[in-house]
């Protein structure tokens, strides 16, 4: 999973358009953030490498079924102080970030996001 931030809503749009071009799939969507998904995944060449070969198949599904290319873009929000302590998106001592939302969680531990109360990986 990328994140990647913009500095408006102008530019984030721009940003998904461009994705789509490249065959992402917009899976959540605000004013002020998307997540796009791109699944690498080809049924085609997993019928012919079946049909060929079975291991080898069985191969390609076991690496590619999984493989889902993730990018969540966000608006950078503006802060006066430009203090990073005070953004709530970042946060030095986060152990990982929500898939939904972004928000940053600081414990393993943690089953649901405090944001957006998404269960956590």
């Amino acid at each position: 999973m990328r994140y990647e931030d913009v500095n408006s809503e102008e530019e984030l749009n721009q940003k998904v358009t461009d994705y789509i071009a490249f065959g992402y799939k917009v899976e959540n969507r605000t004013p002020k953030y998307a997540r796009l998904i791109k699944n690498d995944f080809s049924w085609g060449i997993f019928i012919i490498l079946l049909f060929l070969l079975i291991i080898g198949a069985l191969i390609y599904w076991a690496v590619k079924s999984g493989n889902k290319d993730e990018i969540i873009i966000r608006v950078k929000e503006s802060n006066s102080n430009n203090d990073i302590s005070t953004n709530n998106d970042f946060s030095p001592s986060a152990v990982k970030y929500c898939t939904k939302c972004g928000g940053a969680i600081d414990s393993e531990e943690t089953k649901f996001c405090p944001i957006f109360g998404a269960e956590t990986n």
